[in-house]
């Protein structure tokens, strides 16, 4: 159906997100230099050449490689693949060794564009070509180019001519700030994860806890001016979510839960509040339920 696969689509850009979080002003890379061996991600959009110039880098954790680039003018492209050895990987419709997202924030809907979205091929897919790892400089290098489909107005974006040369990558996420606070009962366990990142992207704020490796996670999605109050957490809601991956290739996302903001201080940049939330898989094969959450994340 148009809306449950436009809101996997939505989902699948928060884990690239949850992967690959970081706060933007921590990460930009120098102006663009000369030197042909500087980080890049380079590509054409629609035909138009596009170079990230505020931040580009990657991570490579539970076996999956995350590649993560935007531009001053508020372009971004995700990609996530799920090996990182050199090769070619296919991001066709259905068989997919990935996913590739594109957001356009100047749109008047600034929604994710994603190669898991449409229904054939010829609607969203493409490749990407790892053509060098290099293990003692946590270098990656490679090219790439996609069909990119938003089921929501039925539009596709074209990238071709990509390239990633000499990107950066890490391999843990940082640890937690000691200001910032994240827990949840899963099943009834609890679990406080060990990483825990506040971020903004597109007109969204997102609250995302991670394992060291990134092979446990938790996120939640909510509007950027979110206000005090209590939010839905359901399955027909594309605007708050709640994700939750037990594992690096199993996602659960919300489809029935709460969310309550207790506080949003948009000068000191924190948000705070709790949460509670039942999660299951698109195929509702495997679920989980979430209970008694609290965060307290600068942003």
């Amino acid at each position: 159906m148009p809306r449950r696969r436009l809101l996997f689509g939505l989902l699948t850009f928060v884990c690239i997100l949850i992967i690959s979080c970081k706060k933007e002003n921590s990460n930009e890379l120098p102006p663009v230099q000369p030197d042909p061996n500087a980080p890049s991600v380079k590509m054409k959009v629609n035909g138009f050449t596009w170079e990230a110039d505020q931040f580009a880098g990657a991570s490579s954790m539970n076996g999956m490689l995350n590649i993560s680039a935007i531009g001053k003018d508020k372009k971004r492209i995700t990609i996530t693949l799920f090996d990182k050895t050199p090769g070619t990987y296919i991001l066709d419709i259905p068989a997919t060794d990935g996913v590739a997202a594109f957001v356009d924030s100047t749109e008047a809907n600034p929604l994710t564009y994603a190669t898991n979205q449409g229904r054939t091929p010829g609607q969203a897919g493409g490749t990407v070509e790892i053509t060098k790892v290099d293990a003692v400089k946590k270098t990656v290098s490679g090219t790439f180019s996609f069909r990119l489909y938003r089921e929501l107005d039925n539009k596709q974006v074209f990238i071709s001519e990509g390239s990633f040369q000499n990107l950066p990558y890490n391999t843990a996420l940082p640890a937690a700030s000691s200001t910032d606070t994240l827990s949840v009962k899963v099943d009834g366990t609890l679990w406080k994860p060990e990483s825990i990142i506040g971020t903004t992207a597109q007109f969204n704020l997102a609250v995302v806890g991670n394992n060291l490796t990134a092979s446990r996670t938790l996120g939640l999605l909510m509007p950027q001016n979110i206000a005090v109050g209590s939010y839905d957490l359901d399955s027909l809601n594309t605007t708050y979510l709640g994700q939750y991956n037990p594992t690096g290739s199993t996602f659960l996302s919300s489809y029935s839960g709460k969310l309550n903001i207790l506080e949003h201080n948009s000068n000191t940049r924190r948000v705070r509040g709790n949460f509670n939330f039942k999660a299951k898989d698109p195929l509702g094969s495997q679920s989980a339920t979430l209970t008694e959450g609290y965060f307290s994340v600068k942003y």
